[in-house]
């Protein structure tokens, strides 16, 4: 089968085929990357848009954790958001036994604040 792409014009590749640059070794299982996304624990809002307003989060239900900690992979790349709601969660899903960074943030949890929840300007603080 060829790596043209029936749409494509004449001569060129499809960057999905097999042998295309980054297409790996064909084994969809060594080339695919899996995202985890974990949201931060509840927050209590009192019916209130919060969006990047930095709130604590409410991390008390261990069996949450413990289980997220049996569930997500040993060996994951860790990343939050600026906010202290993402840091908190993270840390309890360490403290409940997944292996994770020391510090975080820190350099093996970088903060990242285009993760952070969009900003609700005037909204923000309103009930709704």
């Amino acid at each position: 089968m060829s790596g043209a792409s029936p749409n494509a014009p004449t001569g060129t590749v499809s960057p999905f085929s097999a042998g295309a640059v980054g297409a790996g070794t064909g084994d969809a299982a060594a080339t695919a990357t899996r995202f985890w996304w974990v949201r931060h624990a509840p927050v209590d809002h009192d019916g209130r848009i919060y969006g990047r307003k930095d709130m604590p989060c409410d991390c008390t239900d261990t069996a949450v954790f413990s289980g997220l900690a049996r569930q997500l992979p040993r060996e994951a790349a860790w990343v939050t958001s600026d906010l202290r709601r993402t840091h908190e969660t993270a840390r309890a899903i360490v403290r409940a036994g997944l292996p994770g960074p020391v510090d975080i943030p820190g350099p093996d949890a970088p903060a990242i604040s285009d993760l952070a929840e969009q900003s609700f300007g005037d909204w923000q603080g309103l009930t709704y």
